[in-house]
């Protein structure tokens, strides 16, 4: 996202690359075995000795990643970023910036228009290397929809299908949208000491109770990627029903579905960037907890 600010203020242009199988690339230090694949022939109490990483092993994303940082660094001449690994900076003929984030096995080379031929000569190289799928111009972002306007120099970011997703997982597609994510009226307490112990005395009721507490977590999980992705105004919502993640009671599921119902009417919300990068104000609003105290203002 902090990429996608400068892009959006320095009006840069912006790409995307998916390399394919990108653990496969990777060479292991360690000496790995694993057992013969099914469906491969090969003598009786044979093993396969890995001489590159493989999907699964605990060593492939890091080996991965120390492998396009030495091609990137030691043969393209980009330099890793002391406060994130995972970015690559490089001066440019121009004596601009030419940035390349990675996510995994995602890239988004960005740039300005100027530098535009020697990103592309560098994503020439990379693409003799490694077995990547260039997309041109990016438009999705790990499942974030990029929307740019490049007279205003903004770049809008939404998760709409993701959500329009998630409300048909759970039925919520035509509901009736909520205008808040959280009632204020809804009290969120703890189930009572009765009530586990009547749970642990009964199988069934305990079976039940863990099956309640998956579905649960996993509508919170799912709302969490969105909170913290493009929708930080579910954030406060989601983080209160995650407090029930152990133990969720009726009005903890009743909250879920009212961020559901939220989303419902907004899933084309998102977070927009760009203006300048200069002489630019910090602002900042406190409002802690007004609408949860009866009219009285914490801050």
């Amino acid at each position: 996202r902090l990429i996608l600010a400068i892009v959006a203020a320095e009006d840069y242009e912006l790409h995307q690359m998916d390399v394919e199988t990108a653990f496969l690339n990777a060479k292991v230090e360690e000496d790995l075995y694993m057992r013969v694949p099914e469906g491969v022939e090969a003598p009786p109490n044979t093993v396969c000795k890995l001489n590159k990483a493989l999907y699964g092993i605990k060593q492939a994303p890091h080996a991965w990643h120390a492998d396009i940082a030495n091609t990137l660094t030691l043969k393209l001449g980009y330099t890793s970023s002391p406060l994130d690994p995972c970015l690559f900076i490089k001066t440019s003929a121009s004596g601009r910036k030419i940035l390349f984030p990675l996510f995994v096995d995602d890239c988004f080379p960005a740039c300005h228009t100027q530098d535009l031929a020697e990103m592309q000569q560098d994503k020439a190289r990379l693409m003799e290397i490694y077995k990547i799928k260039d997309s041109g111009d990016a438009t999705l972002l790990l499942g974030m929809r990029i929307q740019r306007d490049r007279a205003a120099r903004t770049i809008h970011l939404d998760q709409q299908v993701y959500i329009e997703r998630l409300l048909a997982d759970y039925g919520a597609t035509n509901v009736k949208p909520a205008n808040t994510p959280q009632s204020t009226e809804l009290e969120f307490e703890a189930n009572s000491s009765e009530d586990n112990e009547s749970q642990s005395n009964s199988t069934e009721a305990n079976a039940s109770s863990q099956g309640d507490r998956s579905s649960f977590a996993t509508i919170v999980g799912s709302l969490q990627y969105a909170a913290q992705s493009t929708r930080p105004d579910i954030s406060f919502a989601v983080n209160t029903l995650a407090r029930g993640l152990v133990s969720p009671t009726q009005a903890h599921r009743d909250g879920a579905w009212r961020v559901l119902r939220y989303l419902a009417g907004t899933s084309s919300l998102g977070i927009t960037f760009g203006g300048s990068l200069t002489n630019r104000p910090l602002l900042a609003w406190s409002d802690a907890n007004w609408a949860g105290r009866n009219g009285e203002n914490d801050g």
